[in-house]
This record gives C-alpha cells, sequence and structure tokens, in this order.
C-alpha cells in the first residue's frame, strides 16, 4: 500500500478530530485552546502540520527522513483519531462535556499532556531510539 494512503488518512483524521471538537469546545483540553480560549492557533497549527507534512511527503530525501515521514504519519493518525474518538464520546454524551467545563484550566492541560505522553510520545522515544540504534549499528 502506497503511502499516500496512509497521508490521506491522517488528514481525515485531523479534520475529523478538528470537526468533532467544534462540539465540544468547552470541555477541550488543547492546551492552544485552553491558553488563548481561541480555535484560531489550533487550525493554524493543524494547516501548518499538514503544509509540513505535504512538503516532507514531496521531498523525503532519503531513507532515514522517509522512515521518520512513515512514523510521523501513523503517529498523526492514532493521535488525531483518538483525539476525535474522544469528541464523539462527548458529542454521544453531553454529561461528559459538562463535567469536561467544570474542570480547572491548569488540569485540563495536565491531562491533555499525560494522555498525549502516554499515547504518542513514549512510543516515539522508543521508536526513534530503536531505529537510531539499527540505522547507526548496521553494516554498510
Amino acid at each position: 500500500m502506497k503511502i499516500k494512503y496512509f497521508f490521506f488518512l491522517a488528514m481525515v483524521a485531523c479534520i475529523a478530530d478538528f470537526f468533532t471538537a467544534m462540539q465540544v469546545l468547552g470541555a477541550e483540553a488543547n492546551p492552544l485552546y485552553v491558553i488563548t480560549g481561541s480555535i484560531w492557533p489550533i487550525i493554524i497549527v493543524k494547516c501548518l502540520f499538514l503544509l509540513f507534512f505535504f512538503i516532507w511527503y514531496k521531498n523525503p530525501k532519503t531513507e532515514h527522513n522517509y522512515y521518520y515521514f512513515c512514523m510521523a504519519v501513523v503517529f498523526s493518525i492514532v493521535i488525531f483519531s483518538f483525539g476525535a474518538w474522544t469528541n464523539i464520546q462527548g458529542i454521544m454524551d453531553p454529561a461528559i462535556v459538562t463535567a469536561g467545563e467544570a474542570v480547572a484550566p491548569a488540569v485540563k492541560i495536565q491531562y491533555y499532556v499525560e494522555v498525549i505522553s502516554f499515547i504518542a510520545l513514549i512510543p516515539l522515544i522508543l521508536l526513534v531510539g530503536t531505529f537510531e540504534l539499527f540505522y547507526r549499528t548496521r553494516e554498510k
């Protein structure tokens, strides 16, 4: 299967995350939203993110960079899909949004960082470390 399908899936997941988040803004835990109180910083970052991915996709240069691109696409699909899924939970059960609205901003940010760390950052560190060990120690 070609990477462009995964790239397309990452874009769809990003858009799904955004549109479902619009339905549950009161409970949104994204630090950009919590700090600014506006959805625009999230829109700008997601557009820049997709633009960066598109440029990276068109110019991978080396196998090393291509591996990191593939890894970033997979992680993006997972993170955006998880975001959309949690937003859908809030859409389906308004009590979740009501409870989320009552949570202090600092607690929302802490929760967001913990969840993203668990879902993405820890596995990312392990994958990058493993690949770098492989790449730098293999015989050429």
